[in-house]
């Protein structure tokens, strides 16, 4: 399996340091700021026509999630669904599953319409 850090190097983007600390490239954060990196890219792609980079970005969206995010956040949204004395994390932790899953679902889709209409 790809190391998460290399999908960053692939795009020129590093984990950023914190009061002389590096983020974690594995926190759910951060693999959800890469994802909107990517959508955002694919919006440009769309916007100058360049089937070249759309395709490259629908495929790292896809790769990304089904490497990295669909691995484990599920898991780890059922963990704290069970921990959360507070209503809100709870709902959050749930929206969250739902969104990766569903957004994997999607790109899915996306790609394949991408690739039958190329």
């Amino acid at each position: 399996m790809m190391d998460i850090t290399e999908f960053y190097r692939l795009f020129c983007l590093a984990t950023s340091k914190r009061d002389g600390k590096r983020e974690l490239p594995g926190h759910l954060c951060v693999e959800l700021e890469f994802l909107y990196f990517l959508v955002f890219k694919e919006l440009q792609a769309r916007i100058d026509d360049d089937l070249k980079f759309l395709e490259r970005y629908l495929l790292a969206q896809k790769d990304f999630l089904n490497r990295h995010p669909v691995q484990w956040v599920q898991k780890f949204c059922d963990s704290l669904c069970n921990l959360a004395d507070i209503p809100f994390y709870n709902l959050l932790a749930r929206i969250n599953a739902i969104f990766i899953t569903y957004e994997l679902e999607l790109i899915t889709s996306r790609v394949k319409l991408f690739l039958r209409e190329k």
